[in-house]
C-alpha cells in the first residue's frame, strides 16, 4: 500500500539511533565552561590573597611597554600603506 507523497511527509520521523555526540556536538561549550571557571577560581585565590599587590608594579610596566609596542606597530602600518 503506497501513501500520498504528502501523508508519507506527516508521518515521518527522526531517527533514534543517534548517538551521544550527534546528539550534543562534543561538548565543547561545556568543556570551555569547566577551563574558565577554573581559571576563575585561581584568579580568586591570587586575588583575595596577597599575591596581587606584588603584582601590580609588573603590570603598569608591561602595561607601558605594550602600549608603546602597539603606538609603534599602528605607525607602522600607517607607512607602509602610504607606499
Amino acid at each position: 500500500m503506497s501513501l500520498h507523497p504528502s501523508a508519507q511527509a506527516l508521518t515521518w520521523a527522526p531517527p533514534v539511533h543517534l548517538a551521544w555526540s550527534q546528539v550534543f556536538g562534543s561538548l565543547a561549550m561545556l568543556q570551555y565552561a569547566l577551563v574558565f571557571f577554573v581559571i576563575a577560581l585561581i584568579a580568586a585565590i591570587f586575588g583575595f590573597g596577597g599575591i596581587a599587590a606584588g603584582a601590580v608594579e609588573i603590570a603598569k610596566i608591561l602595561f607601558f611597554i605594550f602600549l608603546v609596542v602597539a603606538l609603534v606597530a599602528a605607525v607602522m602600518g600607517l607607512v607602509r600603506r602610504g607606499r
